[in-house]
């Protein structure tokens, strides 16, 4: 390794990696690749927002060149870590996989002080430069002899969030005293681009593309009531609500009513943005994973793209709304594979682009398959289903072309939903009414089951 110290003396390194491949190789670039490119690109100086941090605990007995070893390991293995990004005259996205590649390697005695936390802070959030750096930084905290933790950052041009779990789990594993050679094959992401340029992949796109076009020109518009707004500067805030109740809620919900967790907080959440909006049918954009094979769960890049949901809300009650957030969903997931650059000027010459919150508001339940609790046999009583706990902050980071969004994560055995927004659209107090509406939303239907 090469090292530099720096004045508040932590070391940068950069560790040296060198694949089978002797040279480097272009590649087209994948669908998703290619929105997240554009995506950044909206951003500007502000896309850190795409940098996603993992981290990993390391024993002591576990030496610094051990765990960078493993980490050389993962490079090696998956291609999306040692890919440059670049851009032709016409805006389309080429992954240059590179042969040998230097990682570059934070090294920090410990996190316990402020210059240290400063120092994994701002390594973790720098920006990428995807022409000429590998989307891809490592920080290493603590000393030989003692407890260390290994913290990734990782670009979404790299990964999504569960190609980046994928990598972690592996890389976890060999840590562990895995043998390397136990893993089965990875799908690399040229090869995920050679069937997206195919024939099937381009038949594939088209019956996507033919559902979007359809489906937008028959969804009425959608326009947030001007009572909702409340214009701040900065413009665009953001709620976080924790809920400890929650997680059992929607796992005694979705045992009851044979769906799944996320179909019970999209159906919360449909129902809250047809109050915003005004419309029985309202429309989101619902981040869908497109992870759909056991191939697909081997391959380390970005596969998510949006998938156009609507729901009619107007119905008669939560159990017959949830029959229909199933069924729009999976038409939305079977629609959510496309080549976006012809989704986006198809939209355009079709006249299907009348109405912005069409493709302005976004839904990610980003907890992973695995997340729900023990269903026990007892309904909690109407005191144990306390609502969480809500705050408002303004943000200034820029967000794009996005107006509203909801992500929902896990946190330990909480629930994590942030509400994000555009005030001209739904100011401060809106967004904390909204946030506790899907949460009243969900405890009330518990309530009822009960009862019932």
């Amino acid at each position: 390794m090469s090292t530099k110290t720096t004045p508040d003396q932590h070391r940068d390194e950069f560790l040296q990696v060198r694949s089978a491949e002797t040279h480097d190789q272009a590649f087209p670039g994948t669908w998703a690749q290619q929105a997240f490119w554009d995506a950044m690109k909206a951003l500007g100086e502000d896309d850190h927002q795409f940098n996603l941090s993992q981290s990993v605990d390391i024993g002591g007995d576990i030496s610094a060149a051990e765990a960078f070893e493993a980490v050389a390991w993962m490079v090696r293995r998956h291609e999306s870590f040692r890919t440059l990004f670049f851009e032709d005259s016409e805006g389309r996205v080429t992954q240059q996989v590179q042969g040998t590649v230097e990682v570059p390697v934070r090294v920090l005695e410990s996190d316990a002080d402020a210059d240290q936390t400063d120092a994994e802070t701002e390594w973790v959030s720098r920006r990428f430069r995807h022409v000429s750096e590998i989307p891809l930084r490592v920080c290493l905290i603590g000393l030989d002899g003692g407890p260390k933790r290994l913290v990734l950052s990782i670009s979404h041009m790299c990964a999504d969030l569960f190609g980046i779990r994928i990598a972690i789990g592996e890389l976890t594993d060999v840590l562990g005293g895995a043998n390397p050679l136990s893993f089965p094959c990875p799908v690399q992401p040229r090869e995920v681009a050679e069937f997206q340029n195919s024939d099937e992949g381009k038949t594939f796109s088209d019956r996507a593309v033919a559902y979007w076009i359809r489906t937008l020109l028959d969804l009425p518009a959608m326009r947030v009531d001007p009572g909702f707004s409340d214009h701040r500067e900065p413009r665009f805030w953001q709620g976080q609500l924790s809920s400890g109740s929650l997680p059992r809620a929607l796992t005694l919900l979705s045992s009851r009513f044979g769906v799944s967790s996320s179909v019970v907080l999209l159906s919360a959440a449909s129902l809250v943005l047809g109050e915003l909006t005004g419309t029985t049918r309202p429309s989101l954009m619902l981040m869908c994973g497109n992870r759909i094979n056991a191939a697909d769960r081997r391959n380390v890049s970005p596969r998510v793209l949006e998938g156009l949901f609507t729901v009619n809300v107007s119905c008669d009650g939560f159990a017959e709304l949830l029959k229909r957030t199933w069924r729009s969903s999976l038409t939305s997931y079977r629609h959510s594979q496309y080549n976006k650059v012809d989704l986006l000027s198809e939209i355009q010459s079709s006249g299907a682009d009348r109405c912005r919150l069409h493709r302005t508001v976004f839904y990610n339940d980003a907890r992973m398959g695995g997340s729900e609790s023990p269903v026990t046999a007892e309904w909690p009583t109407d005191e144990a289903l306390r609502p969480g706990e809500c705050d408002v902050r303004a943000l200034t980071d820029n967000r794009g072309e996005e107006d509203i969004a909801l992500h929902v994560h896990d946190d330990g055995d909480r629930l994590r939903m942030t509400f994000t927004a555009d005030t001209e659209l739904v100011g401060p107090q809106a967004i904390e009414d909204s946030l506790r509406e899907i949460e009243r939303i969900i405890l009330r239907a518990v309530k009822h089951c009960r009862r019932s």
